[in-house]
């Protein structure tokens, strides 16, 4: 068992960096916070980072909703992270509220890579999905399939040859089954003895500073018309550079040297067909088997960029 360690302070500057990856792929943080009813995970990637004073960071530390956003998401993280994300602390968050900000994109021909793979699921995650996993059924079937593609798995032994018994519809080995449930206890251990470079990292990578200074920029009165009044104003302010009216940074950082060459060159890009649909599907069968009261959000695209780029 994972001990308590951090105040409600530091768990809430761990809430506000979702860049904080370790704290993404571990353990012993996300047990804590989600053993906390006031922590609502908010799972999404890269809009995350982007805080303006309508991010549900700023807007809820504003006015007191009874709940703390917990940001879950950076660039690269996609459904499969998220999946082996809720998996991992399945039990914390039985019969809890959860919001999910689907980014299209996400769903391209290829799906998810191996970095992001690498990156955003941790050998822990996967433990802890193979000790449940039921060789029975068919969602666990095809996970396993998928996962044994990714060649950064190959060179753990246990794991890869579990994948490939679960894919052979084949229940583990006693020796596996003990081998993994040994594993995923080392890995727990592990992370909470390491767990303060999480601290370190979000310390020095939250988004805290951020979030407050935005907070303050909302009105007391918070009714529609100044709450509209603001978001245009930030709206405008902040996308005021360029003729699409992308964000002024970045249309500064990524778009403004290129962008002459990048008229239809999504053109071909289809995301009618990918492999994340699938695990789309797995993460859709947790928030079921958990009892979770889902909020699914799709972003607005920008409309004028769509149409220069193709899309």
């Amino acid at each position: 068992n994972v001990g308590m360690k951090y105040s409600k302070d530091q768990l809430v500057k761990f809430a506000q960096s979702p860049l904080n990856t370790p704290t993404f792929t571990g353990y012993s943080i996300k047990k804590q916070a989600y053993s906390d009813p006031e922590f609502l995970p908010v799972l999404g990637s890269s809009e995350m980072e982007h805080v303006d004073s309508f991010h549900p960071s700023a807007y809820f530390s504003k006015y007191n909703s009874g709940f703390i956003p917990f940001l879950v998401g950076q660039p690269g993280t996609t459904t499969l992270t998220h999946f082996f994300y809720m998996n991992s602390v399945a039990d914390e968050l039985k019969n809890r509220k959860i919001v999910f900000v689907i980014s299209p994109q996400w769903f391209s021909k290829q799906g998810i890579v191996e970095s992001e793979l690498k990156n955003f699921v941790s050998k822990g995650e996967i433990y802890g999905w193979l000790k449940e996993a039921d060789p029975k059924a068919a969602t666990t079937t095809q996970l396993a399939k998928h996962l044994l593609k990714f060649r950064s798995l190959k060179s753990e032994e246990t794991i890869y040859n579990s994948l490939e018994r679960l894919a052979a519809k084949k229940p583990l080995t006693a020796l596996q089954k003990m081998t993994v449930a040994t594993n995923l206890q080392f890995w727990r251990k592990e992370d909470l003895l390491f767990s303060n470079m999480s601290q370190f990292t979000a310390d020095h990578l939250g988004l805290s500073p951020k979030i407050n200074k935005f907070a303050k920029e909302l009105p007391n009165d918070p009714t529609s018309e100044n709450l509209n009044r603001l978001a245009v104003d930030q709206g405008e302010k902040s996308s005021n550079n360029n003729p699409f009216k992308i964000n002024n940074n970045v249309w500064n950082q990524r778009i403004k040297s290129k962008y002459k060459h990048l008229e239809n060159y999504k053109k071909k890009v289809s995301y009618l067909e990918s492999p994340e649909y699938q695990d789309f599907q797995q993460l859709l069968n947790v928030f079921a088997e958990n009892h979770n009261d889902v909020l699914f959000v799709i972003q607005p695209v920008n409309g004028s960029w769509s149409s220069y780029t193709g899309v």
